[in-house]
């Protein structure tokens, strides 16, 4: 072994993340011992492997183990004897790797002792550390079945696992299922949904939430991505969600298990994670070609159109100063045309909602587009007039979705029983028809429009969208609410500055009363598909 002789090496591993004693010493713990031991044999130590903490040698987790590779490298190159606290810091995983490991230390000439009493240079020590090693892999097996049929049993009796607490709750170990409501942090999550539903943006929600003092668990202020979250956690109507297994506490019939009181109704839940998803969805299929400024919130987000590549156009806001004084100026802007098309925003967004005010105030009373208007705004609006047509689709809605989840669980995933899923099915089946049934039987509702035509009369000025009217009063997404209602698209021809010709180089494409509810129902910024009557507004 020549300069090597007499040399050892510590290999150190500690696969808890905690500082539990026993067969989880402290790495320092390990460390002591083993500089005993080497004083016992004689030995110098001339190096030190630790892994990082947390690291397994199980088949189960089947960690990667750099450390322990390079301990079996150095071996016989670098120093002569390996040294371990126990044999199952090297080896937990079975015969297997117990093989390997005396393969080379029979090639490098090398040895391998433990503090536990093994020592290859003893005779029969290779049967007897593989008996170890298989002890080592069975027991690993045994604990990690225990405690995943426990972990099982908590999940199936629907029992708080630990971890975070869902924003809107509290740890409570005298409640049957271990959290209670936060009544304040519920109330702001009730505000978040009404400003959604609204037709707030995530960004005007949480814009609102940091203004009013409110912050996330953390004490952070929110963020579009924080509130999509907590919005969309299932917690929200009172269920258990184990996310790392996918799956739901659920009672003996295989219905959702209501382990606190609900948040919101389920109807609204179902209702904000529709709105959430659609408006990812067009995010995630925008194809940005530049980078861009970063875009403020605009009346006609999604509406609009380049003429020549049919691109949305995004809104560009910037601030230009000269001679001491700053112009703030707004552009929507196509980004994919060279040179690109753009129009001034302000003067746009004016003239479509003239437009558009006018357009409502040309419909008879009894028009579906005066209809939808009325139900889609001032019932949402106006908690007083929401109605029980309003109630029945988002019940059928959030049936429906449960019924697709029911179907995922038996067809996809195959953890439901085949009687409890036709019982289940036949009922959900069952539900959603009576609701239909009961949807058809009632009256469309009327609402109250007299607010509403307030919209397009004439203010102090004379001009329905100018200061001192009804519209200007309004807040930014209730304009938005109405326009997507109202207007299908916009598209705008190019001129060579954005201020030229505004009325003249966009085209309108109004609702008609066969599309109406279509557009309506679009999540904001998503541009409608359908065939409308375009009509070119005169200045």
């Amino acid at each position: 072994m020549g300069t090597i002789q007499n040399t050892a090496a510590l290999y150190l591993r500690k696969s808890s993340m905690d500082d539990r004693s026993g067969d989880n010493r402290s790495i320092t713990d390990q460390r002591h011992d083993l500089e005993r031991l080497a004083d016992r044999h004689g030995l110098q130590i001339v190096a030190e492997y630790e892994e990082k903490v947390g690291t397994s040698a199980s088949h189960i987790k089947n960690h990667d183990r750099p450390q322990y590779d390079r301990a079996l490298a150095d071996m016989g190159s670098t120093y002569e004897v390996l040294l371990s606290w126990r044999t199952d810091r090297l080896v937990r995983a079975g015969m297997l790797d117990m093989g390997k490991l005396l393969d080379v230390v029979d090639a490098s000439k090398g040895r391998v002792i433990t503090d536990d009493g093994t020592d290859t240079n003893q005779p029969g020590m290779r049967s007897l550390l593989a008996m170890l090693s298989e002890q080592s892999r069975a027991y690993v097996q045994s604990s990690t079945d225990a405690v995943r049929r426990g972990k099982e049993g908590q999940r199936r009796r629907g029992e708080y696992q630990g971890g975070s607490i869902p924003y809107g709750l509290l740890r409570d170990k005298d409640a049957e299922y271990g959290v209670t409501i936060d009544h304040e942090a519920a109330d702001v999550i009730r505000q978040a949904a009404d400003l959604v539903t609204e037709g707030a943006t995530l960004w005007e929600t949480c814009r609102s939430l940091n203004n009013d003092g409110h912050r996330t668990s953390t004490g952070a202020t929110w963020t579009p991505t924080t509130l999509s979250r907590v919005l969309r956690s299932p917690h929200l109507i009172g269920n258990r969600y184990y996310k790392g297994h996918d799956t739901y506490a659920v009672d003996d019939e295989g219905n959702h298990l209501i382990v606190h009181e609900p948040i919101l109704t389920e109807a609204k839940f179902r209702r904000i994670d529709k709105a959430i998803t659609a408006r990812r969805r067009y995010t995630n299929n925008l194809k940005r070609t530049q980078p861009t400024a970063k875009r403020h919130a605009s009346l006609l987000g999604g509406l609009i159109h380049c003429q020549t590549c049919q691109q949305s156009l995004w809104r560009d806001a910037r601030s230009v100063s000269k001679n001491d004084v700053t112009y703030n100026y707004a552009f929507y802007r196509c980004p994919n045309c060279r040179p690109s098309t753009s129009i001034r925003a302000e003067v746009l967004d004016d003239h479509v909602a003239r437009a558009a005010l006018i357009y409502l105030g040309a419909q008879e009373p009894e028009s579906p587009i005066v209809e939808e208007v009325g139900r889609r705004w001032l019932a949402r609006f106006t908690p007083d007039q929401v109605n029980r047509h309003g109630e029945l689709r988002d019940e059928i809605d959030a049936l429906e979705g449960r019924h697709r989840e029911l179907q995922t669980v038996y067809f996809d995933r195959k953890t439901m029983d085949a009687d409890v899923f036709e019982r289940l099915d036949r009922k959900l089946a069952g539900d959603i028809t009576d609701l239909r049934d009961e949807l058809r039987d009632t009256p469309t509702p009327q609402a109250d429009l007299s607010a509403l035509f307030d919209l397009v009369q004439s203010s102090d000025t004379d001009d329905i969208v100018g200061p001192g009217s009804a519209w200007a009063n309004l807040p930014d997404h209730e304009r938005r609410e109405i326009i997507r209602v109202l207007v299908d698209q916009v598209t705008i021809e190019r001129r060579p500055t954005p201020g030229d010709d505004i009325e003249g180089r966009s085209t309108i494409e109004f609702a008609t009363e066969s599309n109406v509810i279509d557009l309506a129902n679009r999540s904001e910024r998503i541009l409608g598909k359908h065939v409308s009557r375009k009509v070119k507004v005169a200045s």
